[in-house]
């Protein structure tokens, strides 16, 4: 028979396949063999001997090693799953169950298909659509609550086999010297979380409102504050300080006659505030005051060149860079100093808590609007990038 071009590829195709399949005998041991592609070229896992050649047979890599790496050294590749219909399957959850509890769960890593679905699963209880899984006793808690004929599929696999990464981005700047931040994201309760980890607070305002970013807080009436205990991490005293939050006004101080107190660090002695962002009653302008630790402590200020209106959303920023230099503000990223006085000496060091909107309880100097992203920088003051970056992030700043 004469073998056309044609004929050359079909056979050259046939004894490709054939090698796949074909009985190799390698090292004395004779087996079926699969062959891989590579990188480099070809490379065939065995069944036997669990070695792995490398085509020449110049590199041999224990395959051993190769499954240790993957699957954990001591571990187990083996994966645990439970199906079932609600109302249906025997010893499943019936209708208005909302737990799901199992042994074998246990210290495992949990996906739960609802419907055909993958449900989120949540880092705590308060989600409204997923699951929160309990890896200590091995319990799902569903959210909302199971229906009929619901068709579940749970996985579990060992974590044995996972490995946390860490964030390849760029960390921001934002974060050097960073000592408290408040998103104000609590949906619930008195607590107020800071997101830095190192002083959280307490609010006696109303919670889960709608914030700048997500959500916020909303203070109406002078007994509304949120109070941060003193922490030493947070203590003014050096030679920088940046105060930063955002604001929506709905009562302008003008209208209420009292100066407003977005944030202050307070002293236990005269007196009695190391600093302090507030806004005035007589024409809506910013204050920023910056107390020195003299014997007799002096005080700097400086006011916006802008007022606020009622009504929206303003980024403020207050910081200062140390002695010899001016006190700045900035409003929404804009330099608004107007006749800034020059700091000198050393800021005046806070002997007490933190407040955000106002100037303590039952104070006169309260907010009457909304407070979100509340930062503290206690040492440091922020470049022009920052505070622009400030105006669209919020905690890490990524």
């Amino acid at each position: 028979m004469e073998l056309n071009k044609n004929n050359m590829k079909k056979l050259k195709i046939l004894v490709l396949i054939l090698l796949c399949f074909l009985p190799l005998t390698i090292y004395g041991q004779k087996y079926y063999a699969r062959i891989i592609g590579t990188a480099t070229g070809f490379a065939v896992i065995h069944g036997v001997d669990t070695t792995c050649y490398d085509f020449p047979y110049s590199n041999r890599t224990d395959l051993a090693s190769i499954i240790n790496d993957f699957i954990g050294t001591g571990g187990t590749s083996k994966f645990d799953y439970l199906t079932g219909i609600v109302n249906v399957t025997v010893g499943f959850p019936v209708t208005g169950d909302s737990t799901l509890t199992h042994s074998d769960f246990i210290g495992k890593h949990i996906t739960v298909i609802k419907n055909g679905q993958v449900k989120q699963q949540h880092l705590d209880n308060t989600g409204t659509d997923g699951f929160w899984f309990d890896n200590g006793s091995g319990t799902i808690t569903f959210k909302p609550a199971l229906q009929a004929n619901e068709q579940l599929d749970i996985w579990a696999t060992n974590t044995i086999v996972w490995t946390p990464l860490a964030p390849q981005g760029a960390v921001s700047s934002l974060l050097t010297g960073l000592q408290g931040w408040y998103n104000l994201d609590e949906t619930l309760g008195t607590a107020v979380a800071d997101a830095t980890g190192t002083q959280n607070g307490v609010t006696t305002a109303t919670v889960g409102v709608g914030g700048k970013f997500g959500l916020g807080e909303n203070f109406t009436a002078p007994t509304q504050v949120i109070q941060v205990p003193h922490n030493i991490s947070q203590i003014t005293g050096g030679t920088g300080l940046t105060l930063a939050c955002w604001v929506y006004i709905t009562t302008l101080p003008t209208v209420s006659g009292n100066d407003v107190v977005l944030m202050r660090a307070a002293c236990a002695d005269d007196p009695y505030t190391s600093t302090y962002i507030g806004l005035s009653h007589w024409d809506n302008s910013v204050r920023f005051v910056v107390y020195n630790s003299d014997a007799t402590p002096g005080y700097f200020t400086v006011t916006s060149s802008v007022t606020l209106s009622a009504g929206q959303w303003y980024q403020i920023t207050a910081e200062c860079v140390g002695s010899g230099s001016a006190l700045k503000l900035y409003i929404n990223g804009t330099d608004v100093s107007s006749t800034p006085d020059t700091f000198t000496g050393t800021i005046l060091a806070n002997t007490t808590d933190w407040y955000f909107g106002n100037m303590y309880p039952d104070a006169l100097g309260n907010v009457y609007g909304y407070m979100d992203a509340i930062g503290i920088w206690p040492t440091r003051g922020l470049s022009g990038s920052e505070i622009t970056k400030l105006q669209t992030k919020v905690y890490p700043f990524n």
